[in-house]
Parts: C-alpha cells; structure tokens; sequence
C-alpha cells in the first residue's frame, strides 16, 4: 500500500502459488502479460493506480474470485475476463469504462458488479445471466435506460442507479424481489416510475412495478389511491389488459394515450378530478362500463356519440 510502484517486477511470474496480492494506491501504469501466469490467485486488488488498460491475459486467473481495480484510469474491459468464471467480486468504480463487454455473461458466480463513476451509456441485456448477482452499482454514469433483463436477477439485493440520465426503469424490475436498495435520485428526466411512486421508496416501486407485470398476465390492473397526478405511460402501454381501475388518485385529466388500451372492457375512474376526458377514449371500442362518478365532468366527448 501506499508506495510508488510503476511496474511489477517480471519475475512475480514465478510466484504461481501465490493467492494473493495487493498494490494499492501505488503509480502502476501498466499490467505486463507476466500476471497471467499467477493463476493460483484467488484475490487482485490494483486499487488507485494509473492503469489505462488490462492485458488479455488477465483472463488466465481462472481462479480469481475477488478482483477490485477500483480508481484508475480504464476505458475498457478486456473480453478475456469473460474466462474468470469463479468471479464473486469485481470493483470498476471510478475509471472511465464506457462500455462493458458482452463476455460478462459467463460470470455466473458473481455476486457484487461496481462500476459507479464510468462513462457507461448502456448496459448489455447479457447482465440478465449473472443469476448469482446480489449487488449491482450503476450509480454517477450516462446511463438513459437499463435493460429489461436485470429483472431475471432474482437475487439483487442492491441496485445503484443515483445521478444517471435515467428516462425509464422496465416494469421488469419489479420481479427482483429481492431489492431492498434501490437508488434512483438524481435522475432529472425520469418518467418510469412517476415521482409519487418514486418517493415512495424501494418497497413502494417494488411493489408498484410488480403489479404492472403480473397484470400482463391476468389483465386487470387496480392502482387506486396511489396519489397519481396523471396516468403513467407505461400504464397506457399495457394494451392487453381488459381491466383498469384508477380510483381516488386525484387524477385533472386522462393522457391522450389511453386510447392505445384498445382491449378494456371496464374502465374504472371514480373519485378524480376529470373535466373532461380526451377525444382517444372513442378507440376503446371494446369498452362495455365505463365508470366516471365523483368527478368534474361537464360533458362527454362527442366521440362518444
């Protein structure tokens, strides 16, 4: 620790027993092709160097179950580390990793993926394989969106999305249920979940984006008293339902989208703040009740006939 170390010397190749070794916070600017001969490594922590990049044969510590390189200067991940599949732990916080390689879908055994502080704009939909994953820390990226696949992450404990450029979690999210962190502030454009749900914490989202996916499956979706102030896009986008009810949220108008909701046949907005409804509730042509008492309600579209 703490030292001034530029380089290791090249005869650390011969140390092939050794399981484990530290250089932290030391001015190493490279990584020579030596390091892979230490295969019986199990930990590898290179924390605050000046590495910019890692040398393929990073991936021949097939052994390796902690690796942290935390506080560097790397742009990339080599796609040989793909072979580290007893991989538990791998720190990426605090470089300059703009992308990560499709390869991470052979880590399986990871259980804790940092990369907060990169210059991530996405994250690959091969994330959805590392079943093992508890901890997932995305947080002070460029990330727009997350994919859907992270809701096959059945163990997630953590998931660290703060001060990002996020627009829209997937409802899929809300199968981890698992989540009892789950950091979203700083996410100025964020429209999914809306911020009355957002504010409601990780259990309140959880629970809220649940509900959106289970009504894929029995086309009924009950989101009443939930202090709505308008109907959420990804509501409108579940055009297989038949049944939504949307009582007492305190709702002033319906967006022009729930006219995509082309398969209700009950429509439930009791106890709102309705003036009027928009002319797109005419394309609900199988709508057969349609329930708008306790609102502000003058007239109907004439749409509607």
């Amino acid at each position: 620790w703490n030292n001034k170390i530029k380089e290791l010397p090249k005869e650390m190749k011969y140390l092939v027993t050794l399981h484990e070794l530290s250089v932290v916070d030391n001015e190493l600017e490279a990584l020579g092709p030596e390091i892979g001969f230490m295969s019986s490594l199990t930990s590898l922590k290179l924390t605050k160097n000046h590495l910019k990049t890692l040398p393929t044969e990073i991936g021949s510590l097939v052994n390796l179950v902690v690796f942290k390189v935390e506080k560097n200067k790397l742009t990339a991940l080599p796609a040989s580390i793909g072979n580290c599949h007893r991989l538990k732990e791998l720190w990426l916080s605090d470089n300059q990793i703009a992308s990560m390689p499709i390869v991470i879908e052979s880590l399986t055994q990871l259980e804790v993926l940092k990369l907060i502080g990169n210059q991530l704009k996405e994250i690959p939909k091969e994330i959805g394989s590392l079943s093992a994953l508890r901890e997932l820390h995305l947080a002070e990226n460029k990330l727009t969106t997350i994919p859907k696949e992270v809701g096959s992450l059945r163990h997630l404990e953590k998931l660290l999305l703060s001060r990002n450029d996020l627009h829209r979690i997937p409802i899929e999210v809300g199968l981890c249920t698992r989540l009892h962190a789950l950091y979203l502030d700083n996410n100025p454009n964020l429209i999914t979940p809306p911020k009355q749900i957002a504010n409601k914490g990780t259990y309140g989202i959880i629970q809220y984006l649940l509900r959106l996916v289970e009504s894929m499956t029995t086309k009924r979706l009950d989101l009443s008293q939930q202090e709505l102030d308008s109907v959420p896009l990804e509501v409108c986008e579940l055009d297989m339902l038949d049944t939504l009810i949307l009582h007492e949220n305190g709702l002033p108008s319906l967006r022009k989208d729930i006219g995509n909701m082309t398969n209700l046949t009950l429509l439930s907005l009791t106890g709102n703040y309705l003036a009027e409804l928009p002319a797109t509730v005419s394309n609900l042509t199988k709508l057969k009740e349609l329930t708008i008492t306790g609102n502000e309600l003058r007239q109907l579209p004439a749409e509607l006939g």
